[in-house]
């Protein structure tokens, strides 16, 4: 017999599991397919046999995100902060310390000192922050978007601080050297860093995914559970067990290869 649910969410990383969260306060009833042994997706912490926990690649949460404190209860994550800024390694081998002026006010006075940039690379930095605090995180995204490298240099930053902190900052943010992410997100996680802080649960990101899958019904999730195809529109959905369930709605929150593949069939 063919199993029939309101809504099938295919993956239950970060998006899947916000996803069900929503749907589940409005009432409607879902079930959450995940071929891998935990919910989290990228997200995933792993524990040693010695008790040490390790985050999977380099991940923060970024407290002032709009979503995330919609979603979340930071205080049963117990979050641990880094202090907010940057030790940058120069070409010569020396370092420098760029701190938040938002946190620590008198950094504001240290950064003129800072060999990352020009003078006049730092009063744009200034000019920078003090046009994000106005600003909401709608409308930062809702700007005419060019190319980060493009706004950065059309805004007046020399090659010296692009070189020294940007492009080694924000393309580690990005994964993309190149800077070629949307302007419009720049100015948006820009201002996420600045107004907010960089934490970490205490027992590790994973405890992100995992709070969200505790507040849903017993059974919602199913573990390992690989899906093969979605098929009629989204209203078929083919296991790779060979299984076959039927859904009004099928959410895909995987990434976008993965989502053209299961379309295929």
């Amino acid at each position: 017999m063919t199993e029939e649910y309101p809504v099938i969410i295919v993956g239950a990383g970060m998006a899947g599991l916000a996803c069900a969260n929503w749907l589940h306060r409005a009432g409607r009833p879902v079930v959450v397919l995940e071929a891998a042994d935990a919910v989290g997706g990228r997200v995933r912490t792993d524990v040693t046999a010695d008790g040490y926990r390790l985050d999977r690649g380099f991940q923060i949460l970024l407290t002032d995100y709009p979503e995330a404190r919609r979603i979340f209860d930071y205080g049963a994550l117990d979050l641990k902060t880094y202090e907010s800024g940057a030790v940058i390694r120069l070409a010569n081998g020396k370092e420098t310390v760029l701190e938040n002026p938002m946190h620590v006010p008198l950094a504001a006075f240290a950064a003129l000192g800072s060999p990352i940039g020009t003078l006049k690379d730092k009063l744009l930095l200034a000019t920078f922050v003090a046009e994000l605090q106005g600003k909401s995180p709608e409308q930062l995204l809702a700007r005419p978007a060019e190319t980060t490298m493009d706004f950065l240099r059309r805004y007046g930053w020399s090659e010296q601080i692009i070189k020294n902190f940007f492009r080694p900052f924000f393309g580690g943010v990005y994964l993309d050297r190149e800077l070629r992410t949307a302007s419009n997100f720049f100015a948006f996680v820009f201002q996420q860093f600045v107004k907010g802080e960089a934490a970490v649960p205490a027992l590790g990101m994973q405890q992100l995914p995992e709070q969200l899958a505790a507040r849903l019904p017993a059974g919602t999730v199913r573990l390992h559970t690989p899906v093969a195809a979605v098929l009629d529109g989204g209203r078929t959905v083919r296991l790779a067990s060979g299984e076959t369930l039927r859904a009004a709605t099928t959410v895909l929150a995987t990434d976008g290869p993965a989502a053209a593949q299961l379309l295929e069939g």
